[in-house]
Order: C-alpha cells, then structure tokens, then sequence
C-alpha cells in the first residue's frame, strides 16, 4: 500500500505535497501565495500578508478580539454627541466615524464569531469546508441511492469537546487560565504543530500521527541546507 493510499481519521493520514515534494502533517496545507506547507494551516490573511497557521492563530484570533472590542467602544463614544441631536460640522465627521465603525464591527461580529465556533469545534477555516463538501457529497450520494441522509454525529477526530478545544488554544500552565486568555503574551502553542490528540486515538491512528514525524526527520537530514524548507513556522 502507498503512502498516499494510507487514511487516518476524518481521512487524513499520511499525505503528500506535490508541490514540496515532502510529508505533509494532519491540518497541513500548502500556500501557493508563501510557497510553504504551513502547519495547522487555516487561511492565508492578506491583511497580515502571512498565512495564519499553528503557531500564530492565537495571536490572529485576538487580533480579531481586540478589533470587536475597540469597534464597539468607538460606535457607542460616537453614539453620545449624535444623541444630542446638534446641527454643526463636527456632527458630520462624527456621523461618518459612526457608520464607518458600525460597518466594521458588523462585519467583525460575523467573522469572530466564525472563528469562536472553529475553536469550540477544533477546525480550521480549511477543515470546515472541507467537512461541509464531504456532508454535500454524502447527501447527493444518498440522494441517488434513493435513501435518506442521516448526517455523522462526529467528522471531526480532533474535537475533545468545547472547553478542551479552548484549553488545547489558551492554556499555557496554571489553574487560572481562564482569566489570563484574552491577555497578549508571547509563549509558544503547546505541541509541535505535527502531533494532535485524536478523540479516537487506537493503534492505527497513533501510527498514522507519528509517521509523518519520522519521515520529516528523515528529509530534514536529506535536505539540509535546502532553500525549500520542510515546513514553515509562522509566527
């Protein structure tokens, strides 16, 4: 059986990059705009001109936090001198400061809410399309085979539950964690960004998590000093 023929949970397993010509880890993806395989790769942000991946998706999701929050506290302090109701020129810069932050924070709120139910659930941007093409094709497949489509309780291997899934993202020691993860710091994600703990983790598929580490150890001793990195640390 070949490497590529070989599946794991959620049908992942051992894969290769075409492109790299090299392992490619669970939740790894290649970006044709970095030309890298990105670790835990969830999108390529052209505001951060980077791709948000393993080892910077903390600092992204607070980034968007601190984002809602600043645009909620500008449109209610614009809010005040509007609700005074006075006709002069400073009401039009304070109107326009007010639509303007209400739009942002309109669209903020849809997009941090996006990235609060990835977190809940253990996906990326990336998985969560890829598990809604999956449930389309089961349903069209179960559509023509005349039967009906009872949807799987669980797609994702990787989702130990909400508050595990928000411990796995924030919680860097401590019982107090929870009240320190809204906070900035700079320590490092706990893991390697190759390894995840599988809510089904039987013989086969702890297997499966660890070939690609020893395969990668094995090209990085093969490839040293090569311009192509395996994969890239993005932080």
């Amino acid at each position: 059986m070949s490497l590529s023929d070989r599946q794991g949970p959620s049908g992942e397993g051992v894969r290769w990059c075409k492109t790299c010509l090299k392992v490619k880890p669970p939740m790894t993806h290649h970006c044709h705009i970095c030309r890298r395989c990105i670790l835990k790769m969830d999108h390529h942000c052209p505001w951060m001109h980077n791709c948000i991946g393993f080892f910077n998706y903390r600092f992204f999701f607070l980034f968007l936090f601190y984002l809602w929050i600043g645009c909620a506290y500008t449109t209610y302090m614009a809010s005040i001198p509007l609700r005074k109701q006075e006709e002069d020129d400073e009401d039009v810069q304070v109107l326009f400061t007010f639509v303007l932050a209400i739009a942002v924070f309109t669209v903020l709120t849809g997009l941090f809410s996006f990235h609060v139910y990835l977190v809940l659930s253990a996906q990326t941007t990336i998985d969560f399309y890829g598990h809604r093409r999956r449930r389309r094709q089961a349903r069209l497949e179960a559509r023509q085979r005349g039967e009906k489509f009872v949807p799987p309780m669980h797609m994702n291997a990787y989702d130990m539950g909400k508050l595990q899934n928000l411990r796995t993202l924030f919680d860097h020691g401590g019982s107090y964690w929870w009240l320190v993860m809204f906070l900035p710091h700079n320590r490092p994600p706990k893991g390697d960004g190759i390894h995840f703990t599988q809510r089904h983790a039987d013989d086969y598929g702890r297997t499966i998590q660890r070939l690609p580490l020893v395969l990668d150890e094995d090209f990085n001793t093969t490839n040293k000093g090569s311009k192509n990195d395996t994969f890239r640390h993005v932080r």
